[in-house]
């Protein structure tokens, strides 16, 4: 459930920006994305899916593309044994939600072989947080964020995928905190680095629906294409919710 391990990934096929910064996804990828995989995520709240054959068929059918993958783990402290597990040689790039770590947890305790030391966004080790893990293999910076206010968790870095260098924000916003706020500082970032990096890609986790109408406006102004759409969450089984984009 979204209490244990909610999952969030995207294997890319062809995916590329326009000159005009519009987010262009070929048809039968999309396709994929949303029959396919967002059905898979609606088994999110089975305890006996099998998350680890999931990444190695996507990494089967998409060899040649990275497998970037964002879940909310509700705190890693004791599940790092069975992320590491489930991963295994199967994603490229993660990131974890959630992640409740602090200070006194030292990078030391969460290092996975293959990737290099995860970047942190510590809040509490009772509330909130970010992890993100980068292959080895792949070129990567992670960017100044002094433009945006200090509490907002965001991460961007900067990945470089065949040559080509992508602004890649990754987010958690927590329901308490206002949606309009949150959004404003996103913005900054992406207005800061565009025109350093004209492709970009978001993972995170808004709390709120498409049908938001801050999340609706900022999607529009942007040109970017929301690639989760079925419920995600299920803390009330009788009506799950897509909140978690």
């Amino acid at each position: 459930s979204h209490d244990q391990i909610d999952k969030r990934s995207l294997g890319k096929k062809r995916l590329h920006l326009n000159a005009k910064g519009k987010l262009i996804l070929e048809q039968d990828f999309r396709n994929f994305l949303n029959k396919h995989w967002c059905e898979n995520l609606s088994k999110s709240d089975d305890l006996n899916f099998d998350y680890s054959n999931e990444f190695r068929r996507l990494k089967v059918d998409y060899k040649a593309n990275p497998i970037i993958s964002y879940w909310n783990i509700n705190s890693i402290r004791n599940k790092f044994d069975d992320l590491k597990q489930i991963l295994q040689d199967n994603v490229d790039v993660f990131c974890i939600a959630e992640s409740k770590i602090d200070a006194p947890f030292p990078d030391s305790q969460f290092i996975l072989q293959g990737f290099k030391t995860p970047v942190r966004f510590d809040v509490t080790s009772n509330r909130g947080g970010l992890l993100v893990y980068i292959k080895e293999t792949l070129p990567s910076r992670v960017l100044s964020r002094n433009m945006i206010d200090k509490d907002m968790q965001l991460i961007p870095i900067e990945l470089n995928f065949r040559k080509q260098k992508w602004l890649s924000i990754f987010i958690y916003r927590p329901p308490s905190e206002n949606l309009g706020f949150f959004i404003e500082n996103l913005t900054k970032i992406i207005d800061f680095y565009s025109k350093k990096y004209p492709n970009v890609i978001i993972l995170g986790d808004f709390n709120a629906t498409e049908s938001n109408s801050y999340l609706s406006a900022f999607l529009q102004n942007y040109a970017f294409y929301n690639l989760i759409k079925n419920p995600t969450c299920f803390k009330n089984q009788n009506n799950p919710s897509c909140i978690d984009l």
